[in-house]
């Protein structure tokens, strides 16, 4: 009669592998740190984390990537693989707190767990019509950033954001033209954002980059998915802004950590472009509609950008 290989394992005494996932999620509750549960309807492979400090996200991360899980923010698990092992964080709200760095020039920082309700308290320009509930993580992550017409996500008065990058650096990232002094500090950046650049200016794409004009993209919007290399023009005196670039990221490249805002002037359109944002997408009929070729080099772009933030697969894909 054939033995079980359990049991010849028992007998012989080998054991078995450890099941990876239930490896990965006793090293998360080891910490000691925060609250994990199972998902109840994807049990198998999905997970639940409310972190307690902000080092128990950057634990996570760590274990994510010793074994192959998915970092997702809260939120965004719709759109993360069922199959795939997935361990989904709420994005802090046990710190989350608004900074007036300088109220005078209309400076606030807000950690990325705040509501938007705090950024609508604070004057927040940005925030008008925003679901007061939504985290500043979701909005800048998932918001209607396409209905945004290229080069114009200066609307957002977004100064500067930090974000926690694959390998663990953490970098404030801002306007990046000619007339900024402060330098990329990490390695990681260092070595990256040329080639961001360098993959943006090759994009065919009409709407992207060398080839866009502000007098046509006014009436244009930016493609669906698309990541928002138009923000690293700088043409017509619009310096490129590293910080734009990450609007609309959709949890794929980092996790965002904060968010400093700075007054906007308000010229006619503003609040109409404001509305768009924080609205549906699908209440807008005049989305650019993108030919076979160039949804083509919509996913040739972002896997290229893709492969230069999270070559691991840490984050969403």
């Amino acid at each position: 009669m054939a033995v079980q290989s359990s049991r010849r394992a028992f007998l012989s005494g080998r054991r078995s592998d450890p099941d990876p996932w239930l490896l990965f999620l006793s090293k998360l509750r080891a910490r000691q740190q925060g609250v994990v549960s199972l998902d109840r309807q994807f049990y198998e492979s999905r997970a639940h984390w409310v972190p307690t400090t902000f080092d128990d996200i950057d634990a996570a991360r760590i274990l994510c990537q010793q074994f192959g899980v998915t970092l997702c923010l809260q939120g965004l698990e719709a759109t993360a693989d069922s199959k795939r092992l997935t361990l989904v964080v709420e994005p802090g709200r046990a710190w989350a707190r608004p900074i007036p760095l300088d109220p005078a020039k209309g400076l606030w920082r807000f950690d990325a767990a705040c509501t938007m309700q705090v950024l609508q308290a604070a004057g927040v320009d940005a925030a008008k019509g925003a679901d007061p509930n939504l985290s500043l993580a979701h909005w800048f992550a998932m918001g209607t950033h396409q209905v945004v017409a290229p080069g114009g996500l200066s609307v957002l008065g977004i100064h500067n954001i930090e974000m926690l990058f694959v390998d663990g650096t953490i970098e404030a990232i801002g306007a990046f033209g000619e007339n900024q002094i402060e330098p990329l500090r990490s390695n990681f950046m260092q070595r990256n954002i040329p080639q961001l650049f360098d993959v943006a200016r090759q994009t065919s794409l009409p709407l992207c980059f060398s080839t866009l004009s502000p007098s046509v993209a006014v009436a244009q919007n930016w493609p669906d998915g698309c990541f928002r290399v138009d923000a690293l023009n700088d043409l017509d005196g619009v310096e490129p802004h590293l910080g734009q670039f990450f609007v609309g990221h959709k949890g794929r490249l980092g996790w965002l950590v904060a968010v400093t805002f700075r007054a906007v002037d308000k010229p006619a359109d503003h609040q109409k472009d404001i509305a768009k944002y924080n609205g549906n997408a699908s209440d807008y009929a005049n989305l650019s509609a993108l030919s076979e070729d160039n949804n083509k080099e919509v996913k040739r772009l972002n896997h290229s950008i893709k492969n230069i933030f999270d070559s691991h697969g840490v984050f969403l894909p």
